[in-house]
């Protein structure tokens, strides 16, 4: 849990308009590379994997349900986001799963460097609004979804590197380098022959 996160340790026992428990949510998420995070369908984790868009195109160093190992990651773990923060938003009239560790196979616990920490930009993911003022943007998605990390800290977000050093990663970090970051398998900075 994030101090600076007035809502760090989110831990709703019954989501409303379902009648069911969501669990904690945490700030800390892990890396799925530096794009779209891929599909979410209400299918069996068989069915998920054979899907075109099932977190096996990501690009991190975690994917639902399928292992990466450290020697996958061949940009090298300290040159590869491993984690992050996101900002979450307790439940009232609508849901929201952003940060929900229970639901790794959807991925509500990844984020993407797709675009630098804290972007004005909306994330798509597993919520339903309405959002007050001040909450971190979202709607829902199934298909293409993007976290983005997100903080309360003043010009960026913390971040853990593959190799469990941590760095404070600006709000205004260059966006190719930000998803280099992101990315285990680019080859970004790798000398080529």
């Amino acid at each position: 849990m994030c101090p600076d996160d007035p809502n760090a340790g989110k831990n709703e026992t019954t989501v409303k308009w379902v009648g069911m428990s969501q669990g904690f949510h945490g700030n800390y998420v892990t890396c799925a590379g530096s794009g779209p995070v891929g599909n979410r369908s209400n299918v069996s984790v068989p069915a998920l994997l054979a899907l075109p868009n099932n977190g096996s195109r990501t690009n991190g160093m975690f994917r639902a349900s399928l292992p990466v190992s450290a020697a996958a990651v061949i940009d090298g773990l300290s040159n590869t986001l491993m984690m992050s923060e996101i900002l979450l938003w307790l439940d009232g009239e609508g849901n929201d799963l952003r940060g929900r560790y229970w639901n790794t196979l959807w991925l509500d616990s990844s984020f993407t460097s797709l675009w630098p920490p804290n972007t004005s930009l909306t994330d798509v993911a597993d919520c339903y609004g309405p959002y007050p003022s001040g909450a971190p943007p979202c709607i829902f998605g199934n298909n293409d979804r993007v976290m983005y990390a997100r903080s309360n800290h003043s010009g960026g977000v913390c971040a853990t590197l593959g190799d469990g050093s941590t760095r404070f990663i600006s709000n205004f970090i260059e966006v190719n380098v930000y998803r280099a970051l992101g990315s285990r398998n680019g080859q970004e900075g790798l000398a080529t022959e």
